[in-house]
Protein backbone atom coordinates (compact mmCIF):
# COMPACT_ATOMS: atom_id res chain seq x y z
CA UNK A 1 0.00 0.00 0.00
CA UNK A 2 1.39 3.39 -0.92
CA UNK A 3 2.15 5.96 1.75
CA UNK A 4 -0.16 8.46 0.07
CA UNK A 5 -3.07 6.01 0.37
CA UNK A 6 -2.40 5.51 4.06
CA UNK A 7 -2.09 9.24 4.72
CA UNK A 8 -5.27 10.06 2.80
CA UNK A 9 -7.20 7.62 4.99
CA UNK A 10 -6.22 9.54 8.15
CA UNK A 11 -7.88 12.63 9.54
CA UNK A 12 -5.94 15.91 9.63
CA UNK A 13 -4.42 15.39 13.13
CA UNK A 14 -3.26 11.90 12.18
CA UNK A 15 -1.74 13.16 8.94
CA UNK A 16 0.07 15.91 10.84
CA UNK A 17 1.51 13.47 13.40
CA UNK A 18 2.55 11.01 10.69
CA UNK A 19 4.24 13.60 8.48
CA UNK A 20 5.69 15.95 11.08
CA UNK A 21 6.68 13.59 13.87
CA UNK A 22 6.72 9.90 12.96
CA UNK A 23 8.26 10.13 9.48
CA UNK A 24 11.26 12.24 10.56
CA UNK A 25 12.01 9.96 13.50
CA UNK A 26 11.75 6.80 11.43
CA UNK A 27 13.58 8.10 8.36
CA UNK A 28 16.43 9.73 10.25
CA UNK A 29 16.88 6.60 12.34
CA UNK A 30 17.17 4.51 9.18
CA UNK A 31 19.01 6.77 6.72
CA UNK A 32 21.37 8.46 9.15
CA UNK A 33 21.83 6.46 12.36
CA UNK A 34 21.68 2.95 10.85
CA UNK A 35 23.79 3.78 7.80
CA UNK A 36 26.49 5.43 9.91
CA UNK A 37 26.40 2.69 12.53
CA UNK A 38 26.74 -0.01 9.85
CA UNK A 39 29.31 1.67 7.61
CA UNK A 40 31.13 4.18 9.85
CA UNK A 41 31.72 7.90 9.50
CA UNK A 42 33.23 7.96 6.04
CA UNK A 43 32.68 10.25 3.09
CA UNK A 44 31.13 7.46 1.02
CA UNK A 45 28.63 6.77 3.83
CA UNK A 46 27.54 10.39 3.52
CA UNK A 47 26.84 9.93 -0.21
CA UNK A 48 25.18 6.55 0.33
CA UNK A 49 22.83 8.00 2.92
CA UNK A 50 21.97 10.96 0.68
CA UNK A 51 21.31 8.75 -2.33
CA UNK A 52 19.11 6.19 -0.57
CA UNK A 53 17.01 8.83 1.19
CA UNK A 54 16.43 10.62 -2.13
CA UNK A 55 15.84 7.40 -4.04
CA UNK A 56 13.22 6.08 -1.61
CA UNK A 57 11.33 9.36 -1.83
CA UNK A 58 11.45 9.64 -5.62
CA UNK A 59 12.49 6.39 -7.28
CA UNK A 60 14.47 6.60 -10.49
CA UNK A 61 12.93 9.81 -11.74
CA UNK A 62 13.99 13.41 -12.07
CA UNK A 63 12.25 14.07 -8.75
CA UNK A 64 15.40 12.78 -7.08
CA UNK A 65 17.00 16.16 -7.84
CA UNK A 66 14.36 17.84 -5.68
CA UNK A 67 15.10 15.60 -2.72
CA UNK A 68 18.88 15.77 -2.92
CA UNK A 69 19.32 19.24 -1.33
CA UNK A 70 17.23 18.26 1.69
CA UNK A 71 19.01 14.93 1.93
CA UNK A 72 22.42 16.61 1.77
CA UNK A 73 21.42 19.10 4.49
CA UNK A 74 20.04 16.42 6.81
CA UNK A 75 23.03 14.15 6.29
CA UNK A 76 25.46 17.02 6.77
CA UNK A 77 23.85 17.94 10.10
CA UNK A 78 24.08 14.35 11.32
CA UNK A 79 27.56 13.73 9.89
CA UNK A 80 28.95 16.93 11.40
CA UNK A 81 27.43 16.73 14.89
CA UNK A 82 26.69 13.00 15.20
CA UNK A 83 23.48 13.84 17.06
CA UNK A 84 20.35 12.26 15.62
CA UNK A 85 18.04 14.71 17.37
CA UNK A 86 19.36 17.62 15.30
CA UNK A 87 18.61 15.98 11.96
CA UNK A 88 15.20 14.79 13.23
CA UNK A 89 14.26 18.33 14.26
CA UNK A 90 15.39 19.79 10.93
CA UNK A 91 13.49 17.09 9.04
CA UNK A 92 10.38 17.65 11.18
CA UNK A 93 10.56 21.41 10.59
CA UNK A 94 10.84 20.90 6.83
CA UNK A 95 7.96 18.40 6.72
CA UNK A 96 5.78 20.62 8.91
CA UNK A 97 6.36 23.64 6.69
CA UNK A 98 5.49 21.61 3.60
CA UNK A 99 2.42 20.18 5.28
CA UNK A 100 1.12 23.58 6.42
CA UNK A 101 1.85 25.48 3.23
Amino acid sequence: MKVENILSSLLFPGQFVAVSILAPILEESIYRACFYKLFGYYRWTFFLSCFFFSYVHSGFSWDILGYLPLSIALTYVYHRRQVLTDSILLHALFNTLLFVF
